[in-house]
């Protein structure tokens, strides 16, 4: 009886120190969080680096698992031949800043227009104190449009072939002057987001259509599946999963697969069904069940939505509203586009 009563007071005194200890971990973490103070920045210049900014470029990796963040802090300034004018600081692993000491400087590199390294893009603009949602997210490309029709070599046209590019600053076309290359040369503002495609299809009059050879000046690499400047081809997650596509069949509860019927659902209701699913805050690599639309499909709408201007994803909207309205009420015909290649807005 005496062990046990000496066992018993043991398991005791154990218990206790355990239920204390917890007790102690709960008080600390208390203790911890409430004298965990938000610290205070005050309204003073010397804290302050917006001034300093006022002389500076900010930019952005495009594809920052090729491009070392340090070798391009160091090599850059001898591109551009700046020196010993330009330091340059890292803000994470793809954003960095370049302060400049002449404002000559800044306005020449600006100038060239689209940079690169290790023949990867970068984004670059010029330090605002309020930057825009789409800072840091287009850049001016010089490009080079071939085969334009010869009986619609005019400047509409080629501002029309140029504003499917991008937003067009400038044309270099002039019909009475002589014209030396095989191209003609047009400055655009890309979406870095979006695909950079090699051809254009241009509808003419009486239902002709031609296609125009679109050259990116110094973009060098590209992912030449999705078209995007971010990622290899090898790397490409639409890649991917095309690829698995099909590789792996769900299994029903009851253990038996099913059979397809040979025909696919009509669906009347597209509109409400996919529009929610190409808001701007759905999460990439989102697609909708297979019986509704292909995934390839559904990434060419995702591109097509996918617009910083927020007037022109506006009129995208509606377009594309009016199309699924239209493929909702025409069964075979939407079968052929959602399920077969896209046409209409989506292309």
């Amino acid at each position: 009886m005496a062990i046990l009563a000496i066992f018993s007071r043991k398991i005791a005194r154990i218990i206790f120190l355990l239920v204390m200890d917890i007790n102690l971990v709960e008080v600390m973490q208390g203790m911890s969080i409430e004298e965990d103070k938000p610290i205070i920045i005050p309204e003073d210049d010397t804290y302050c680096a917006m001034e300093r900014g006022r002389s500076s470029l900010l930019g952005r990796l495009l594809n920052p698992e090729a491009q070392n963040m340090s070798r391009m802090l160091r090599t850059m300034p001898k591109i551009w031949k700046v020196y010993e004018r330009v330091r340059g600081i890292a803000l994470s692993r793809d954003r960095f800043q370049f302060f400049f000491y002449l404002e000559t400087d800044i306005k020449t590199v600006l100038k060239q227009g689209f940079w690169t390294f290790n023949d990867w893009g970068m984004a670059l603009e010029r330090w605002v104190e309020a930057p825009p949602r789409s800072y840091l997210q287009t850049a001016a490309v010089w490009v080079r449009l071939r085969n334009i029709p010869v009986n619609y070599l005019t400047a509409k046209t080629i501002d029309a072939i140029a504003d499917g590019i991008g937003h067009v600053e400038v044309i270099e076309f002039d019909p009475e002057k002589p014209l030396l290359n095989d191209y003609v040369r047009v400055q655009v503002t890309i979406d870095l987001n979006v695909p950079v495609r090699d051809k254009k299809s241009l509808n003419l009059p009486g239902g002709r259509v031609e296609y125009i050879d679109v050259e990116y000046e110094r973009i060098r690499k590209k992912c030449y599946h999705c078209m995007r400047l971010s990622h290899e081809k090898q790397k490409c997650s639409l890649l991917q999963r095309t690829k698995n596509k099909g590789k792996e069949v769900a299994v029903p509860p009851n253990g038996k697969q099913h059979q397809p019927s040979g025909s696919r659902q009509h669906h009347i209701d597209l509109t409400e069904k996919l529009m929610p699913l190409l808001a701007p805050s759905v999460p990439p690599g989102f697609e909708p069940h297979s019986s509704i639309v292909a995934p390839e499909v559904f990434e060419e709408m995702r591109t097509y939505m996918n617009c910083v201007d927020p007037e022109e994803r506006r009129i995208r909207e509606i377009k594309m509203r009016k199309t699924l309205d239209e493929l909702s009420r025409d069964p075979v015909a939407q079968r052929a586009c959602l399920i077969g290649k896209s046409s209409g807005p989506l292309d």
